[in-house]
């Protein structure tokens, strides 16, 4: 019987590509500026981004390294990279939450659920997450940074477990990342789904659902979730 509803917060819970997005609006002029190739650009800052944050992940970097390397290209200074670093913790450190996010996590709190957060990132990533209106809703959060491992460790797995006092079966484990949220989890032996909001379906993975709605048709049995919540006026 699932006890424990763990949850992955940036591309899940938190629109995270658009505060990305809404970021890249603001430097880009600024790339104009200096005649950087504005496609090429972002093209490269994406493909180093998963890259350098892996790396930061597994300590081979440490967080302002990692934050830098990633503006530091097609001839952009130190500087600038640094003046684009502010930018984008000051744009990503407003989460903008998903719509459905509010209302599922009432209802799974209404049904006596224990609701947590396990999130890959620095020690800012609690102060981001505690900043939204969803916080109130997990009983605990936890943040790579501070357990000195994380996804898709084995390990972190385990010490979130080990903290909440959970086993296993009592679990499940909901994200975006089929690697990071949803293979790990299950190596731990933690029942998983991914959140597949942009549709990008992982080939002969069942557990796939593109709104948390849909989360009630695992703990429920098929349960219409959107239509439950609509009648209770929640």
């Amino acid at each position: 019987m699932i006890k424990y509803i763990i949850f992955d917060f940036d591309d899940t819970l938190s629109n995270f590509q658009k505060c990305k997005d809404n970021s890249k609006v603001i430097i880009t002029p600024y790339l104009r500026e200096n005649g950087v190739n504005i496609d090429e650009y972002w093209e490269e800052y994406e493909a180093q981004f998963e890259v350098l944050f892996s790396r930061y992940v597994n300590h081979e970097l440490g967080v302002h390294e990692y934050r830098i390397m990633r503006f530091l290209h097609h001839g952009i200074t130190k500087e600038q990279a640094e003046l684009f670093n502010e930018i984008y913790l000051e744009t990503v450190h407003k989460p903008l939450l998903f719509d459905d996010v509010i209302p599922v996590l009432k209802e799974l709190k209404s049904r006596g659920y224990k609701l947590y957060i396990l999130s890959n990132g620095p020690e800012s990533q609690r102060n981001k997450i505690i900043s939204c209106e969803a916080s109130n809703y997990f009983d605990s959060i936890f943040i790579s940074a501070e357990l000195d491992c994380g996804k898709p460790s084995k390990e972190v797995y385990e010490k979130v477990l080990s903290s909440i006092n959970a086993k296993p079966e009592e679990c499940i484990m909901i994200g975006d990342s089929y690697e990071n949220d949803c293979a790990a989890a299950e190596r731990a032996g933690i029942y998983a789904v991914q959140v597949n909001r942009n549709n990008k379906k992982i080939k002969n993975y069942k557990n796939q659902i593109d709104s948390l709605y849909q989360i009630f048709e695992y703990l429920d049995k098929g349960e219409n979730a959107a239509g439950y919540i609509e009648t209770k006026n929640i």
